[in-house]
């Protein structure tokens, strides 16, 4: 790679979230090969980001079940108040 493509994949390893290391052992693969290691690298990091995006969303389902939950028991003591004898 040129120095103009390389600025440009460096830049573009940055957006995607790519960590100094991950950046440094994409340029330091070398080789026949290259190309799929470099695929097998930027496929470990897009898992560690799809895991941290799969971990958000239960969050997000918990606090959606939690609301739910609150609002549920709301009604039924909104339903209760001058039923007691």
């Amino acid at each position: 790679m040129d120095s103009m493509n390389d600025a440009k994949v460096w830049k573009n390893l940055i957006d995607a979230g790519c960590d100094s290391t991950i950046i440094n052992d994409f340029f330091k693969i070398a080789g026949t090969d290259q190309l799929t290691k470099r695929l097998m690298l930027l496929q470990k990091h897009r898992k560690r980001l799809l895991d941290g995006i799969h971990k958000c969303q239960y969050e997000i389902d918990c606090w959606v079940n939690l609301l739910k939950y609150r609002h549920k028991i709301n009604i039924k003591w909104i339903l209760s108040i001058g039923t007691e004898e």
